[in-house]
């Protein structure tokens, strides 16, 4: 069984990542920061996470082997043939080291395109690449849910998109030639991060605490259907 290990058991690691590469079959190893989720996860070698379906959630169980914090998962990074790293780029310096330097393939699936040339440099490891969750997924998930699985998160049925490279991605994983990705890149950076990045920002300063909140204010819904606008222009000013 191939072997993947997780840096960041969060919204994309745990919601998105793992769920894909355990229905692939792949064996699934975590690494995490966060003193709740790995006690939790160490009580058990599954968890249930839901994928949204219009108006109604898919429970998927996922399985792992282990879930470890940072420096403990030393042991296995020998067998492992990928690493995916979901810490954002603040957080990469903290988790991922010289430990790597030999591993197959490290990739950077964050929403940063210049975290890969960090990881290089952190791990010593060359080989190193970009990957895009074009997903939304949430650290969180609504409390029956959470009854059902404290682990439990919730996600849409997203896409992946790799950094072709000198590795072997399992054939329902698409990878791209580098320039073709970095349009694909340019593409969701522009349409889909920034308008609800935007949204999230304005709703903070509004004191409401979800999207759905701020998109329920009109001056932020304008401004958001404006940002949608303004990022299309410009993609298409790209050379």
């Amino acid at each position: 069984m191939k072997k993947i290990l997780i840096y960041g058991a969060g919204a994309i690691g745990r919601g998105f990542l793992a769920p894909t590469f355990n229905r692939l079959g792949y064996e699934i190893f975590f690494v995490d920061k966060n003193p709740e989720v790995i006690n939790e996860f160490r009580k058990r070698n599954s968890y249930k996470t839901a994928f949204s379906k219009h108006d109604s959630y898919d429970l998927i169980e996922v399985n792992y082997s282990e879930a470890f914090f940072p420096g403990e998962e030393i042991s296995i990074i020998e067998s492992v043939d990928f690493v995916f790293s979901c810490v954002g780029l603040k957080n990469i310096q903290g988790s991922l080291n010289q430990s790597l330097k030999n591993v197959p393939a490290i990739i950077s699936f964050e929403n940063e395109i210049e975290s890969v040339d960090n990881l290089k440099n952190l791990t010593g490891n060359e080989n190193c690449y970009f990957g895009i969750p074009d997903v939304i997924t949430s650290n969180d998930a609504p409390s029956h849910l959470r009854k059902i699985d404290p682990l439990c998160l919730v996600t849409e049925d997203g896409k992946f998109a790799i950094e072709k490279g000198e590795f072997q991605m399992p054939s329902e994983i698409p990878v791209y030639e580098k320039e073709d990705l970095v349009k694909y890149w340019n593409c969701k950076f522009y349409l889909h991060n920034t308008p609800h990045a935007t949204a999230a920002f304005l709703g903070k300063l509004f004191g409401v605490t979800y999207l759905h909140e701020a998109m329920a204010i009109p001056v932020i819904e304008k401004v958001v259907h404006q940002t949608m606008g303004w990022d299309i222009f410009r993609l298409f000013q790209m050379p």
